[in-house]
């Protein structure tokens, strides 16, 4: 008896002290799609060609100053494809993240960053677009200007060279 009473005072003294640790269960659905086919995607220029500007044109920060273009067209997407999201990746500019950063190597411009659009609407470093298809295609003109992030004062005449990386994704 002495045993039992024992062990049912060490049960109860357990579940006093014992904590509830009771989590939730959820089930997550993946679902995709594997295609034979994929949309054919292509750009129309792999070097963009920025014309050659006085730094006096850059009378303050923040001066924009039209560079040049590129496309980006997208065709031939399969039956059911009726999105196409591009990224536009690239380093951000110290002085004005909202800006594409250029090379800073010895004979280089400094106080300048590449701004890009696609249409009105000014793509950040590492941003999106989402253009909807029409029958499988769509064409994604995007404009390349510099902008000035420094004073007058303070830019430097030089070569201006950024990377701009183009990806595309479909929905």
């Amino acid at each position: 008896m002495k045993k039992l009473a024992i062990i049912t005072a060490l049960v109860a003294s357990n579940a006093l002290f014992a904590t509830s640790a009771f989590a939730e269960s959820f089930a997550v659905s993946v679902d995709g799609t594997v295609t034979d086919t994929t949309c054919a995607a292509s750009v129309d220029k792999t070097s963009v060609a920025m014309p050659s500007v006085n730094k006096n044109a850059f009378a303050t920060v923040g001066k924009e100053v039209i560079g040049d273009d590129f496309t980006v067209s997208i065709s031939a997407c399969p039956a059911g494809t009726t999105k196409a999201v591009i990224a536009i990746k690239g380093t951000p500019d110290s002085d004005n993240t909202a800006l594409f950063t250029t090379r800073h190597n010895a004979g280089d411009a400094d106080g300048f960053g590449i701004k890009v659009k696609a249409g009105n609407n000014v793509v950040s470093p590492n941003g999106t677009t989402e253009y909807t298809l029409a029958n499988g295609a769509v064409t994604a003109p995007y404009y390349v200007d510099y902008v000035s992030t420094k004073a007058l004062g303070n830019l430097k005449s030089g070569v201006i060279k950024s990377t701009l990386n183009v990806d595309v994704s479909y929905q």
